[in-house]
This record gives structure tokens, sequence and C-alpha cells, in this order.
């Protein structure tokens, strides 16, 4: 089996996943008492309170994106955008464009949303020239 750099983590958080299963089904193939401590001494209150506890929603605020906030771009969408800015009716041929020019346009048409990997595949530009471009 090969690992990556982060696979002790994911392995980890299996395992935890895996006690708090565990946990969950009331088994006793897993020591339990450090956790449930935290909860209660007595083991029954703190059964029940850790189940209570791990039912409960999360009130944590994630950076989730707002609906409706990120727009997307068909390929028609992406190369009528390419037309209004630039005049082009080919994409492809943005590639043909001093650097100057090309980069210009690709700034503009990633401030619109459009992604790096939809602005190479439609221009025909590699994904690291335009990604060198936009950052």
């Amino acid at each position: 089996m090969v690992l990556c750099k982060a696979a002790p983590i994911f392995l980890r958080l299996k395992y935890l996943y895996l006690v708090f299963k565990e946990l969950l089904a009331n088994s006793l193939r897993v020591s339990s008492y450090f956790i449930l401590n935290i909860f209660n001494a007595n083991r029954e209150k703190a059964r029940l309170q850790f189940n209570s506890f791990m039912k409960q929603a999360g009130q944590d605020t994630f950076l989730e994106p707002e609906e409706g906030s990120i727009k997307e771009w068909s390929e028609e969408a992406v190369i009528e955008e390419i037309n209004k800015l630039s005049g082009l009716n080919d994409p492809k041929v943005l590639s043909t464009y001093k650097k100057e020019q090309r980069d210009e346009i690709l700034l503009k048409l990633r401030e619109v949303g459009i992604t790096i990997r939809q602005l190479s595949e439609v221009t025909g530009l590699g994904r690291s020239v335009v990604e060198r471009v936009t950052r």
C-alpha cells in the first residue's frame, strides 16, 4: 500500500471515527474510560451524555460560498465572454496574441469568475500558462 504524507492523519481520523462509532454502539471492545469520564464520573450518565452530545448539530461556522455567489460557466458562455471582451469568435486565436494583450484578456476573464481550467480548455493555452498569468 502506498501512503502519501497525509495518510497518517487520515488513518488517525478513521481510527477516531471508529472509536466513536464503537462508543455509540455501546461496544465493550473499546476502552471508553477516558472519553466517558470527560462527561460524567457515573458511567451510565456519561454514556447518555456522550450519545446526546454526538447527536447535537454543530454550531460551527464555515467559510462556505453564499448561494449563487459562484457562477458555473458553460463552454458556450466562456466563449461568449471571450468574444465580448476581445472580439474573438474563436478563443484558440488568443494564443497568437502578443503576451501583454493575451495576459490582459485572461486577467479580465478570471475577474468575472471563469476558472483557470476552463480558460485553458477553451483557449488551448496550457493550464500553467493561464495560472501563471492570473495568480
